[in-house]
């Protein structure tokens, strides 16, 4: 929550005049300097070019909070975020094309002339009959499982390691959306997919600043949207923060599905990603399998991304 300025009295509202006569131009200020760097950075990486508007608005919205959150402590702070977000600027800027899987040309065609993004839940994904190419169990789970054993703290009493233990942390897999690609061109890919065609992103932001829009015009939508490759983890990696962060577990799956080189989308209904929020359990024994989930995709109609898209047949 946002704190009084450092330049205000202690006792003041976050909510008074004082609050938004301080903060607003140091906004401003940061605003300005990054739509600067996003225009230089085109400019100079690409020759002269209109500025993505997805991409410039993704880093007006990062220069705010950072803001909100550095500004009230430390005023000098703006020069910081401002040098912070242009250089997270160029990471995204180099950030590798994507790709999307299709079996049929005509869902590429959707794809690429009309936006069409096909989101299912991640249940969905859990349940998916197809010989585990498509469907992982443990989608959207952190799997926590020591070689030696499972280690158990209790209030009061020495600790305790209970072997073949492990513990699960689960995300509310029918309330999340994903979007499933790939960062490799691959036929191996294509042909375990059973996908004679592809749709490639050659700038990911393309795509994801578009799917970001469309997502918050929905009333029921989560606001926060999470994007990046997915981490292959074995059972027995430490989860550290991870169990508690739902943004967290829903990037990660096991080892196994390492080929893929997946690079996902997700989003969520309302307070999905709040902290916490994750069923945990202790489990012994054999996993059972998730059964087949029919829930509602999430379709979004995205415009046009014939610009921003190229098709490619395998």
């Amino acid at each position: 929550p946002p704190r009084t300025c450092a330049s205000s009295p202690r006792s003041a509202s976050p909510d008074s005049w004082r609050w938004h006569e301080v903060r607003r131009p140091c906004l401003t200020v940061s605003i300005s300097t990054l739509r600067f760097a996003v225009k230089a950075t085109f400019s100079t990486a690409s020759g002269p070019k209109p500025v993505d508007r997805h991409l410039a608005s993704r880093f007006e919205e990062a220069a705010f909070s950072f803001t909100t959150l550095c500004f009230a402590e430390f005023p000098s702070a703006v020069e910081t975020i401002n040098y912070t977000a242009t250089i997270t600027l160029f990471e995204t800027l180099r950030m590798a094309p994507i790709y999307k899987y299709v079996s049929e040309e005509r869902f590429a065609l959707a794809l690429i002339e009309r936006g069409q993004v096909f989101m299912q839940t991640l249940a969905n994904f859990r349940g998916y009959e197809d010989e585990d190419v498509r469907r992982d169990p443990d989608d959207g789970r952190l799997r926590f499982q020591p070689d030696g054993g499972l280690p158990i703290n209790f209030e009061g009493k020495e600790p305790q390691v209970w072997k073949d233990w492990r513990a699960t942390f689960s995300v509310k897999s029918s309330d999340m959306f994903l979007y499933c690609l790939s960062t490799v061109r691959s036929e191996e890919i294509a042909e375990r997919f059973e996908s004679r065609f592809c749709v490639e992103f050659p700038n990911p932001m393309s795509l994801i600043g578009r799917i970001r829009d469309k997502v918050r015009l929905r009333s029921a939508m989560d606001r926060a949207i999470f994007f990046r490759e997915v981490e292959y983890r074995a059972q027995q990696a430490p989860p550290g923060v991870r169990w508690a962060l739902p943004e967290q577990v829903a990037f990660i799956k096991p080892e196994g599905w390492a080929w893929q080189n997946e690079f996902r989308v997700v989003v969520g209904k309302k307070g999905v990603f709040a902290v916490h929020n994750l069923d945990m359990q202790l489990q012994t024994g054999p996993d059972q399998l998730a059964p087949r989930a029919d829930h509602e995709p999430l379709i979004l109609t995205v415009g046009s991304l014939a610009r921003v898209a190229n098709l490619i047949r395998f």
